[in-house]
């Protein structure tokens, strides 16, 4: 079974805290009661996936990985963890697909959609 953690990135301050800081500060517990939701604070709790990539490195909900030329962003779609494509230059390759066996071995984890969003223009 996963270890069960989650991450949250701080808008104003531009840190993301893990889980141990979000249970120790007063305002990131405002935004656990309220659902984890986003607000104009903080972005939605992010879960790690249960995966870490080729360098050991935990992969969570919204990191943006790369595997050889593929380019892609973490979501939890459809009830399963799948990376959302966001640059190939192979074009038979879909939207959405499934994490594969293999990517926590070869893929690494570029950034995250909060602290990079550049890396979402690929």
């Amino acid at each position: 079974m996963n270890e069960i953690k989650y991450r949250i990135y701080g808008k104003e301050n531009r840190i993301m805290y893990s889980w141990e800081e979000i249970l120790n500060f007063d305002s990131l517990k405002d935004t656990l009661k309220n659902g984890g939701k986003e607000d104009q604070y903080y972005s939605p709790l992010l879960r790690y996936t249960g995966l870490k990539d080729k360098n050991g490195k935990e992969i969570y909900e919204g990191d943006i990985l790369k595997e050889k030329d593929i380019i892609t962003k973490v979501v939890f779609h459809d009830y399963q963890w799948k990376e959302k494509l966001i640059s190939s230059p192979r074009n038979h390759l879909k939207n959405y697909f499934p994490f594969r066996d293999t990517l926590p071995f070869t893929a690494e984890v570029l950034g995250n959609i909060y602290e990079n969003p550049e890396l979402l223009k690929k």
